[in-house]
């Protein structure tokens, strides 16, 4: 059975079986990866690779063409294509469903030409293609050079639909799943009939897109749902999302995002930027730790002054009245909260306590 780009989904999971193989993540994750990724640059590539491809001119046999291969149209393919799946080392859910199949979606539109096997022999191959060149080194290499340049513009097209449905989902998905979206007071039910009539036809027609069909997971049928259309996946992910009531909000750390495990949730789980390597959950934690480390530090502060205060005012009542020194710590108090609403700063807050000299 063909497991190729299959998506099921059970509660707040979701699975994506490629190729037999099952990848198991939270849901939504096919779009909080859409829109994590910078597809500018990639449809920028992908411009730049198919111009310089299509102004390399002339017949030659595979062999003497790959001589200079940055003068070879299938190397060029081979090179993007292999640029292409390195976008997304940190977005698995991209690669299976995306980068990683699009060759073997582009190749088998051209099956029935014979150049289709030399061409998915070099994107399999990159940077080393020993084994094509002795098998077919020989040939012209018309049809591989018009594969070559219309598997990059196949890309560009196919990113640059993924680059607005980036924008279209993210508008979506603030209009009705964000917790603290412009319709959060409005019932769940009722968020999506409030989006642009012409914005949900054009989505809804995704489902054509999707075709149903039964796998088989831990020896029990379940329904799963396959398409070669990442952005129809994606909105068939929100479906889901909508109709279960899965909310999302962002991620108080990064801004992107995430599926809360609980309402009381307020940190994802992705890498920080610049962070070396921690999650926002991590970074989250050590800043309530410090936070609390400060707080804890102004008040133990306010008590060492408080208590030098008191014991002048014991032992030099003429030079430190007692109703002045509850003055200042009326005051003092009323500068810890100030500190605490981060209205002034620690620096602030330790020149305003001092005691007053005589």
């Amino acid at each position: 059975m063909d497991f190729l780009n299959t998506v099921q989904f059970e509660g707040k999971r979701e699975f994506i079986f490629v190729s037999g193989e099952k990848q198991i993540y939270p849901v939504g994750q096919i779009i909080f990866s859409i829109l994590d990724t910078d597809w500018e640059p990639l449809i920028a590539d992908a411009n730049k690779t198919s111009a310089r491809i299509m102004d390399l001119k002339g017949s030659f046999e595979i062999g003497k063409r790959m001589e200079s291969p940055s003068e070879s149209p299938y190397y060029l393919a081979a090179a993007f294509n292999n640029r292409f799946d390195s976008a997304f080392t940190s977005a698995p859910v991209l690669f299976y469903l995306f980068s990683s199949q699009m060759p073997f979606f582009f190749v088998r539109k051209y099956q029935g030409d014979s150049a289709s096997k030399v061409f998915a022999s070099f994107i399999k191959e990159y940077p080393v293609f020993d084994d094509t060149l002795r098998s077919f080194g020989s040939l012209k290499d018309e049809s591989l050079s018009f594969l070559s340049v219309q598997y990059v513009i196949s890309a560009a097209k196919a990113l640059k639909r993924i680059h607005q449905f980036k924008s279209d989902i993210e508008y979506i998905i603030k209009e009705t799943l964000d917790t603290d979206g412009p319709n959060s007071n409005m019932p769940i039910e009722k968020r999506y009939a409030s989006l642009p009539p012409e914005l949900r036809k054009k989505y809804e027609r995704s489902d054509a897109a999707v075709s149903v069909k039964c796998v088989l997971d831990s020896d029990r049928p379940s329904m799963g749902y396959y398409s070669e259309d990442i952005c129809a996946l994606a909105f068939l992910e929100f479906e889901y999302m909508y109709i279960n009531s899965l909310a999302v909000r962002k991620c108080d750390n990064c801004g992107r995002y995430f599926l809360p495990f609980s309402s009381l949730s307020r940190y994802c789980g992705r890498v920080a930027y610049d962070k070396n390597q921690k999650s926002c959950k991590d970074f989250a934690a050590m800043d309530k730790y410090s936070d609390k480390l400060s707080r804890n530090a102004a008040k133990k502060l306010y008590r060492q002054r408080a208590n030098a205060y008191q014991m002048r005012c014991s032992r030099a009542p003429s030079a430190f009245p007692r109703s002045e020194y509850e003055l200042w710590k009326e005051n003092a108090k009323k500068l810890i909260e100030a500190f605490e609403n981060g209205d002034i700063t620690e620096e602030q807050f330790d020149k305003a306590i001092q005691i007053p000299g005589k």
